[in-house]
């Protein structure tokens, strides 16, 4: 459709689905054994990618004492880790589509224990920053493995609902290799010709796709670092102004922190889960208009109650986030976002009287929800322009770009080639 139809449709394509609500307990009997495989592996590799991760954001003062550097220094770690998520996403994203999900797994899981085991034994900054950029290059190429992992071969109306329930555990570009190898295999049996090789297909593949979808991805990378930008704003410095800006002792930090992450979990799964029935794009704008109501609490209130801001908050920053897996499949990459550094640089224009033991404070909280309000409203607006596929087939025989890479009569060769083959083996069965 022309710009102009486009921009028409956007309001009238927020109206939900109206697919009717089920019980999620039916939903999840829908997984055959090896779809319970898949999602488990994915997401126990996303969840000892997180917990690496936010080890560093939740000890952001003692790596400063460690290292003798200042709080904004170390938060470059963090940066270093999600600049260069982007180019393990590239990396590890064609090379998973070109040899499958398997090999490029398990390599981008021996990185992770390789880097993890060096990053605690780095005696300087400069090592420091070194191992954290490389972990950066292994988790992004993780995320989008584990997401493609787990849900593309999900039921169509079990989606939801697995899409948040990885997201508690960046890109999602749905290449279909087992198409093309069948292709081949059936254009070679019918025809006698001699097929193309798989690296001739897989280029051609990714020229057509590219030529076709520019737009998509370029919506897709500005879309990702609106909510990289909304997930680490929110929570890499947290902890930091808890402890700096309101004097919550260890403890304190450590119970708020459980209390948010409750809610993150509760929120992912659960937002998920309605994203089938009201839409993804509905659901994430419903998101960013009640989390950004909840700023003002979730950065000001300073004693123990903001536990039930941040629970609230991160329902809302997680249960955005646990459409966006399968959004990204459906739509079918990962960005820079250096927020913890911008909120640390930022929080040290506005400081606070220091601690009795001299320590400097700074006013984190202001800057935290400023912060955020703008990434919300950013997000919301984005979200709102955007396009949506929900429903999407993930089947090859229905991919454009498989039909154009490898031709109507090759593809259709390829599903009667299949088709045959489940008959045969049902009546092995």
């Amino acid at each position: 459709m022309s710009a102009g139809e486009y921009m028409r449709t956007r309001l009238s394509t927020l109206r939900p689905p109206m697919n009717r609500v089920k019980n999620p307990i039916p939903l999840l009997r829908m997984l055959n054994g090896r779809q319970w495989a898949f999602f488990g592996v994915a997401l126990a590799a996303w969840t000892w990618d997180a917990l690496d991760f936010f080890t560093v954001s939740l000890t952001v003062s003692d790596l400063a004492k460690d290292f003798n550097r200042t709080k904004t220094d170390i938060t470059w770690a963090i940066t270093l880790v999600l600049m260069f998520r982007s180019v393990g996403a590239v990396i590890f994203g064609i090379l998973s589509d070109r040899y499958g999900r398997k090999w490029p797994f398990i390599f981008n899981n021996f990185l992770f224990v390789v880097i993890e085991l060096g990053t605690g034994f780095c005696t300087n900054f400069t090592q420091f920053l070194v191992c954290r950029a490389i972990f950066g290059v292994a988790m992004g190429g993780l995320y989008g493995n584990a997401a493609a992992t787990a849900l593309e071969d999900c039921p169509e109306e079990a989606r939801g609902l697995i899409s948040g329930m990885l997201q508690q555990g960046n890109d999602a570009y749905i290449h279909q290799k087992r198409l093309l190898a069948d292709a081949r295999a059936a254009a070679a049996s019918s025809s006698g010709d001699r097929a193309p090789s798989a690296s001739r297909t897989f280029a051609r593949q990714g020229k057509v796709a590219l030529s076709r979808h520019w737009r998509v991805l370029v919506y897709l990378v500005l879309l990702m670092a609106g909510f990289n930008f909304m997930s680490h704003g929110s929570q890499d410095i947290y902890p930091v102004m808890l402890s700096n800006q309101f004097g919550f002792t260890p403890d304190m930090i450590t119970v708020t922190q459980v209390v948010a992450n409750l809610g993150a979990i509760i929120g992912g799964t659960t937002v998920g889960y309605l994203s089938q029935f009201f839409g993804r794009r509905l659901t994430i704008m419903a998101c960013c208009v009640v989390g950004g109501a909840l700023l003002y609490p979730y950065t000001f209130v300073s004693n123990y109650g903001v536990a039930a801001a941040a629970f609230f908050q991160q329902f809302c920053v997680q249960g955005a986030w646990g459409v966006i897996p399968i959004h990204l499949m459906e739509l079918s990459p990962a960005p820079c976002a250096p927020s913890s550094t911008i909120e640390a640089s930022l929080g040290e224009r506005f400081p606070l009287p220091p601690t009795e033991e001299g320590e400097p404070r700074y006013e984190y909280g202001r800057v935290i929800c400023i912060f955020m309000g703008c990434v919300y409203g950013y997000l919301l607006i984005l979200t709102f322009l955007g396009p949506e596929n929900m429903g999407r087939s993930f089947d090859a025989e229905d991919d454009e770009d498989a039909v154009a890479v490898a031709g109507k009569e090759v593809v259709e060769a390829a599903r009667v080639a299949r088709e045959d083959e489940e008959k045969t083996r049902k009546g092995l069965a």
